[in-house]
């Protein structure tokens, strides 16, 4: 928390998915401890998935907002 200012500050990033199956879309963008469940905004600002874990294909990614994703939050 920012006692100058009063507000809480969150990290942003930004890039692009490089690859994706059907339930999962996989991105090179740096991520840290704590930022699971952070969601992935397109460029219109949509949720498009919900980051949760570093792959052994060396990407970062997590679980596409599919239907049953949409149903199940």
């Amino acid at each position: 928390m920012s006692k100058k200012y009063g507000a809480v500050s969150q990290f942003g990033m930004s890039g692009k998915v490089t690859s994706e199956d059907k339930n999962v879309a996989y991105y090179s963008i740096d991520t840290a401890s704590g930022q699971s469940g952070a969601a992935m905004l397109n460029s219109s600002g949509q949720i498009i998935g919900l980051h949760n874990a570093a792959y052994s294909s060396g990407d970062n990614g997590g679980p596409k907002m599919t239907k049953p994703m949409r149903d199940f939050i």
